[in-house]
């Protein structure tokens, strides 16, 4: 095979490897594509560009011709060695990613607008549920639906939160959809001990559960601050084509004027507390915002952030603020969670491991105090958070790096301990400790598997796998290198073609 052709070979892997590892995401698909027709493209416009330029003297017809010809033949080595160069630049463009930071950052609060006449429009809404059954035993029917989908009952996202055994064992309830079917429902009951919400959940088939709720649940409609300067109450969302929800919605008492409504958002809710002071929580996409109000001072804060109060009137504005940032693709953290108390915020870092592969690392940070009680960003600890009871959280976590590697850990902030729970590789409950020292306890369990290898897959496994690919190529080239030069007749002899003489016309039909 002559040089000049291996050169070409080369290029055709090397240019759309290199081309890919450099582009966003959302380019690489035109690229490949632009990339594979790009012979045809180059070689049409220079013939149609000839037959412009000689005004009709090149015979566009026959090139075209000749190209239907020639490009079957080059068609499946180009083809190949297109293959071959997107392969090495998906590799080199997740190696990229990984090493110079594949997460955007979050943008500046400074940059966020500040001034929102009114909150965002609602979502579109959620997809039809089926009609629901009876009252049957005390309990009524109040979901139907897929493990994790966003139902939430009295603001309350049901599958973000821990739920408790009520110690009350099982019902037997009819399916929401059709009642000539019996299940066994267990009653379970989530938020703060001292006002739960109390529901019975069953799984009806794979993947799909039933909700119930007491006949004699009586959903607080109305509340007022400590010193009846607000009027406070969730309001219900009735949907034409869902089941009604609950959004929070905070009244000025002595004018009747509204100064939030909630309604949109996938889960809100205010409640009071000991000091006087109300606590808002909103939550839409997985990414919760705290609101602290003051009645008495007409002021709020943004719990755990640096802000400074800002007068209630204000309050519309800051909650639009917040919603814009919850719908923000690509923000950092990518979840985060607020325990009901307002004590304790979880950041959920998202890392691309693997395709599709995400890895959700904590950082638990204590408020109002902002110190950081355990931080596992840029490891391979994956995290399911929930709120047991107040102070108080549980990190489901499981090593992405050591697949059997899992365990339950809660971090007790009011007695400043944390402990193991499940350990399933040694089966046994862990004594509490120092909260100071849970990073370092983590970490001993697994003395001869550490997960933490930075963020996202560790760098030695991508540059062995694009080594691979690099060298496979170069062994494909190569092979049909040997290939083509055994295949070639050597000796060849070309016959030279006779010279056929001038035709001269005769003297008589000369002129």
């Amino acid at each position: 095979m002559p040089t000049w052709w291996l050169l070409i070979l080369a290029i055709a892997i090397a240019a759309p490897a290199l081309l890919l590892a450099v582009l966003p995401r959302r380019w690489l698909a035109w690229a490949m594509l632009g990339w594979l027709l790009l012979p045809f493209i180059a070689t049409s416009v220079v013939t149609i560009w000839e037959a412009v330029v000689h005004h009709g003297a090149y015979p566009i017809g026959t090139a075209f011709y000749g190209l239907a010809l020639v490009f079957p033949i080059v068609a499946v080595p180009w083809v190949v060695s297109c293959g071959i160069g997107f392969a090495l630049g998906f590799r080199l463009n997740r190696l990229r990613r990984s090493i110079f930071g594949g997460t955007p950052q979050a943008v500046p609060a400074a940059l966020v607008p500040t001034a929102v006449a009114s909150l965002p429009p609602a979502p579109r809404p959620a997809p039809p549920q089926p009609p629901m059954g009876p009252v049957a035993n005390g309990w009524r029917a109040v979901h139907v639906g897929f493990e994790n989908d966003q139902l939430t009952i009295d603001g309350f996202a049901v599958w973000q939160h821990h739920w408790r055994d009520t110690g009350g064992g099982t019902v037997m309830l009819p399916h929401p959809s059709y009642p000539a079917q019996t299940h066994q429902y267990e009653c379970y009951e989530i938020g703060e001990p001292a006002a739960p919400v109390r529901f019975a959940a069953g799984e009806l088939s794979n993947g799909v559960w039933g909700f119930y709720v007491p006949t004699d649940r009586q959903a607080e409609q109305q509340a007022v601050s400590a010193d009846g300067s607000l009027r406070f109450r969730p309001q219900a969302d009735e949907p034409a084509d869902a089941q009604p929800t609950t959004s929070a919605l905070l009244i000025d008492a002595a004018t009747g004027e509204v100064l939030l409504d909630c309604a949109g958002w996938s889960s809100s809710r205010i409640s009071a507390r000991p000091d006087g002071s109300l606590l808002l929580h909103v939550g839409q996409n997985m990414f919760e915002t705290m609101f602290r109000i003051d009645p008495a001072a007409r002021r709020f804060t943004v719990l755990g952030t640096a802000a400074a109060e800002r007068p209630l009137s204000e309050l519309r504005a800051a909650v639009g603020d917040a919603r814009k940032a919850a719908e923000q693709h690509g923000r950092s953290p990518a979840y985060r969670r607020f325990s009901p108390d307002g004590t304790i915020r979880v950041d959920l870092e998202g890392v691309e491991w693997s395709n599709s592969h995400w890895v959700n690392s904590p950082l638990v940070t204590l408020l109002p105090s902002g110190a950081v009680a355990l931080d596992l960003r840029g490891t391979a600890w994956d995290a399911q958070v929930s709120f047991p009871r107040p102070a108080c959280v549980r990190l489901g976590l499981r090593s992405y790096r050591h697949r059997g590697h899992g365990l339950a850990m809660e971090l007790d902030l009011a007695r400043g301990s944390y402990q193991i729970l499940d350990w399933p590789t040694r089966g046994e409950q862990l004594p509490p400790a120092p909260l100071a020292g849970c990073a370092a306890g983590l970490d001993a369990l697994f003395p001869t598997a550490d997960p933490r290898f930075g963020q996202g897959p560790p760098r030695k496994v991508a540059w062995r796998a694009g080594l691979l690919i690099l060298l496979g190529a170069v062994a494909a080239i190569a092979a049909a290198s040997v290939v083509s030069t055994q295949l070639t007749p050597r000796g060849l002899q070309i016959t030279p073609m006779v010279t056929v003489p001038r035709f001269e016309p005769p003297p008589t039909q000369r002129r």
